[in-house]
């Protein structure tokens, strides 16, 4: 009977969610945070702690936010200690990127509308077929009647068609895949597009020079396979930033060398830059494009005034310290973005 109290006894001093060994009586897990009780499961309780759930995590990313819009703030708290308070600096920046370039591919200014689809060309097919039809008809007509004043109206009526229609209504004209010079219009016709290759196309047109045989073959390919060339590129631009990130963080450190301060302390404070800067890309997105080009000079009056502020708080230099070396921040991360991007995109249009 001793023994069975004795089992009884230890099996009410484990939890009954992760089964760790409790310690008295306690009200909780120390270990998962469970409630000790082996009452059964009421609505209340069901619904409290769903409602518990949900909105703990909702005041973790609101709390996360607002720290992030006092310029220092989420830096100085996390390296203060403050880990579990906010959403940890890598999972934020990660979180904040991925609905910005979201919020960029999605929008119609970047959509795929820029390239030439298959719709388009079936237009193209669709519009020569009916202008041999209307050739067709006209020679028909012409043919049953020798009145001047008829073959003339025929005449300017066909004019008048084929003016509308433009000069090559059985061509393809493969840079309304994607504008990147106006150097050159290079026009297809619809029969050789659909009957050769992207390879065979530069050969039996004899296009020639490296780049514009590069542009020709990647537009064509774009066209085929109904690809879009900005996503793919979107795409690479996550490592772009990242890459910008690291440098910025080895800036950081060779400024601030005489402070202990490691580098991943500085890579942090970068993330939460970046996290800051990021989160005006999903906003602007919902404005027009007139709107935007309004609104980006301010915005990046805003961000450039957080930067300054956030490394005044995080580094605690005087003012004009921080200003001389906010200045060289600033020109680093703008002329590192830019050949990040560049090299990006050139990359990208030659293994597309």
């Amino acid at each position: 009977m001793s023994e069975q109290n004795s089992n009884q006894k230890d099996k009410n001093h484990l939890c009954l969610n992760c089964q760790i060994t409790l310690l008295g009586n306690p009200e909780f897990c120390h270990n998962c945070g469970q409630k000790n009780t082996k009452a059964k499961l009421t609505v209340r309780e069901l619904f409290s702690q769903f409602f518990d759930n949900v909105f703990n995590v909702d005041s973790k990313i609101f709390r996360t936010i607002g720290a992030l819009f006092v310029p220092g703030k989420l830096t100085n708290a996390f390296l203060g200690g403050q880990r579990l308070k906010y959403y940890h600096p890598i999972r934020l920046f990660l979180v904040l990127i991925l609905i910005s370039l979201a919020a960029l591919t999605s929008k119609d200014d970047f959509a795929i509308s820029m390239n030439l689809k298959k719709e388009h060309i079936d237009k193209l097919k669709e519009r020569k077929r009916l202008m041999g039809v209307l050739d067709q008809g006209i020679e028909s007509i012409a043919e049953k009647t020798n009145d001047p004043s008829v073959i003339e109206t025929l005449d300017s009526l066909s004019n008048t068609f084929y003016k509308n229609s433009g000069n090559r209504i059985d061509s393809i004209n493969i840079n309304n895949a994607m504008k990147i010079t106006d150097d050159f219009d290079f026009f297809i016709s619809i029969e050789d597009f659909e009957k050769y290759s992207a390879e065979e196309i530069l050969d039996v047109y004899k296009v020639k020079g490296f780049f514009k045989r590069l542009m020709v073959q990647q537009k064509i390919k774009m066209i085929k396979e109904e690809t879009s060339f900005l996503p793919f590129v979107m795409s690479k631009v996550t490592w772009v930033v990242f890459f910008v990130l690291l440098l910025l963080s080895l800036l950081f450190k060779l400024l601030y060398f005489r402070k202990n301060i490691l580098y991943l302390e500085h890579l942090i404070f970068s993330m939460h830059l970046y996290s800051f800067f990021l989160i005006f890309v999903p906003i602007l997105s919902f404005f027009s494009g007139n709107t935007i080009g309004y609104l980006i000079p301010f915005t990046l009056i805003i961000i450039a005034i957080y930067f300054f502020i956030a490394m005044k708080r995080v580094y605690k230099q005087s003012f004009v310290m921080t200003s001389m070396k906010f200045l060289v921040v600033l020109a680093a991360n703008f002329f590192l973005f830019i050949f990040g991007i560049v090299l990006t995109v050139i990359g990208s249009f030659f293994i597309f």
